[in-house]
């Protein structure tokens, strides 16, 4: 099965700096890797 993530546009611009980019990625990536969902079902 494959996961797609979607980031927020704003995000591709020259003013975000590059470590705040990979934070944002990193962050969704550890979301799916958790299975944290929209609804919240798995989070604690």
């Amino acid at each position: 099965m494959t996961k797609t993530n979607f980031m927020n546009p704003a995000l591709d611009s020259e003013d975000v700096p590059e470590d705040a980019l990979d934070y944002a990625l990193y962050s969704r990536i550890c979301h799916v890797n958790l299975e944290f969902g929209p609804t919240g079902e798995n989070d604690t």
